[in-house]
């Protein structure tokens, strides 16, 4: 049978002022292309969903972080015709991705609609799956149509066009897995059963490498369309995955296919990005962006426009702003840590929530230094590094004034001193504790003793980093300036998490490695000062 690529055009109507996107998300009857198989969404589908009132988003891209419409304001309406779903979106053009989306679909260069959801209902008919009943998520303007590639619809078709040899080895690992989960849960194991779990860790690991071989090339997804079961069921399957008990695939998200590992649910992820928020410094201060793709580009002003006084009849010096781009592409930054089997077959301990704070823990220790020294290929670009800052240099090699300090505040553009801080190692901190202002004799460093405000020169807060250098001569060891004006943070989406029974298994230890992905560098060279040490 002939397929067509789904593809649901989308138009622009309404006025300039007040554009409205309408077009079909999903069109009845209508064969899909890019699965293994053919698709079809049968009219109604989606009524349930839509009376529901549940608040439902519409995306650009599937990106959570440009929402430019939505059931609960009334941006965004939807409803079922004898076509399809219909959709109409009323964009906001007081936000940069609302006007971009607009002049895109009004050039053609986004032209298409895609959907993601999650079956409720469907009905197999010579390899042709037809979709009853949907609990619509959310609907997106795209470059290209993401339906066909979504998550959802390669994990619903396991067990229908299956290969006999997969269901095998499926069937055989979920009988091992079991009997390694019946062991994991006993207190004490002899040792003809401490050989079973060897020989079963063993047997799991190889069913596992052949059933790679049947899986197709993976094809890299926008976030949203990862839909699987709810984060309620995504959260026990990977709780049980953590302790080595059985799991139900079809609710957890495959990272690196070579890796073998897995997607950290949104729960887990969003407690180690708070983590890290309260234990990395430049995270606190810094500008922090999430991206879906492998590297992202932001334009630099690298020199602005001028103004002079002119004499009548005299030529105005002409000039104009000009930009580059700095390319952010987020480095891999791998952690590895142990936990005793014994803990995780207790099931009062939150496994979870101690991985969390596990993996914060050592991501922190290694993106703090990176964020402040980091000069290595494949790592963030450290701020302290970057020769472009402007230093004001002291007069002595080991002692900071009054005066240099002062210095240091002037030096700042008054537009970025509003929002600056300071940042500083703790024994900087502590020297400068008793230097005063000569002429009002008031100390300059303002202890605050109540909850965690922190301490403040000038009245602004003053930050303590263990990545800053001490004074000693030629060190810099004083940053102050608007950092989230000339630091950017750049995260790629997701974590991913493999267990390991094999490796330490002599010690009844499971290691646990988390791989995330991170860029930093430098923006606005102008937003800060740093003091430096006479050499």
């Amino acid at each position: 049978m002939k397929t067509e690529l789904r593809s649901f055009e989308v138009r622009l109507a309404g006025t300039e002022q007040e554009p409205r996107l309408i077009g079909y998300a999903a069109v009845f009857g209508q064969d899909s292309a890019g699965l293994p198989f053919v698709e079809k969404v049968r009219p109604g589908a989606f009524k349930t969903s839509l009376e529901s009132g549940q608040d439902i988003l519409a995306l650009v891209d599937h990106d959570r972080g440009k929402v430019i419409g939505r059931i609960s304001n009334q941006t965004l309406s939807l409803r079922e015709d004898d076509k399809g779903l219909l959709v109409e979106i009323k964009p906001n053009l007081e936000t940069t991705f609302g006007s971009d989306v607009v002049a895109s679909v009004k050039r053609g260069d986004l032209k298409n609609m895609s959907i993601g959801f999650v079956c409720q209902k469907d009905e197999w008919k010579n390899d042709i799956r037809e979709i009853i009943a949907a609990d619509l998520k959310e609907v997106s303007i795209v470059s290209m149509p993401a339906y066909s590639g979504t998550t959802i619809q390669k994990r619903n078709q396991e067990g229908k066009n299956m290969d006999l040899n997969e269901r095998e080895l499926r069937q055989k690992l979920a009988q091992a897995k079991e009997k390694q989960s019946a062991l994991l849960e006993k207190k004490e194991l002899t040792e003809e059963e401490r050989g079973q779990q060897l020989e079963l860790a063993k047997e799991i690991r190889t069913l596992e490498t052949e059933l790679a071989s049947f899986k197709p090339e993976p094809k890299q997804a926008a976030p949203a369309v990862i839909l699987s079961a709810g984060q309620d069921e995504q959260r026990t399957a990977f709780v049980n995955y953590l302790r080595g008990k059985s799991y139900d695939t079809r609710a957890m998200i495959v990272g690196t296919a070579t890796a073998g590992g897995y997607l950290a649910p949104d729960s887990f992820l969003a407690e180690v990005v708070r983590k890290l928020n309260e234990l990395v410094v430049m995270r606190q201060v810094a500008r922090t962006i999430t991206i879906s793709a492998a590297s992202v580009k932001i334009p630099r002003l690298t020199d602005s426009v001028t103004a002079a006084w002119t004499d009548e009849a005299t030529a105005i010096a002409p000039s104009q702003p000009a930009f580059d781009q700095v390319t952010f592409t987020p480095h891999k930054l791998a952690a590895l840590t142990l936990v005793s089997n014994e803990l995780l077959g207790d099931s009062a301990v939150a496994v979870e929530s101690l991985l969390a704070q596990l993996f914060a823990e050592k991501i922190a220790e290694v993106e703090d230094l990176a964020f402040f020294k980091g000069n290595v290929t494949g790592q963030p670009k450290g701020i302290m590094t970057e020769a472009g800052i402007t230093r004001i240099p002291t007069a002595a090699t080991d002692v900071i004034s009054a005066d240099e300090i002062i210095a240091l505040y002037d030096a700042l553009p008054p537009a970025y001193r509003a929002s600056a801080t300071w940042v500083m190692n703790p024994a900087t901190m502590g020297a400068i504790r008793g230097i005063k202002d000569p002429p009002l004799y008031q100390y300059l460093l303002i202890s605050n003793m109540v909850g965690d405000t922190p301490n403040t020169i000038f009245g602004r807060p003053v930050l303590l980093s263990g990545n800053m250098d001490t004074i000693a001569a030629g060190k810099d060891v004083i940053l102050f300036g608007n950092l989230a004006r000339s630091y950017y943070i750049v995260d790629r989406l997701g974590l991913e998490v493999q267990r390991s029974v094999d490796r330490y298994f002599e010690q009844d230890i499971t290691a646990f490695r988390a791989i995330k992905r991170v860029d930093a560098k430098l923006v606005l060279a102008d937003a800060c000062r740093i003091l430096k040490m006479k050499t």
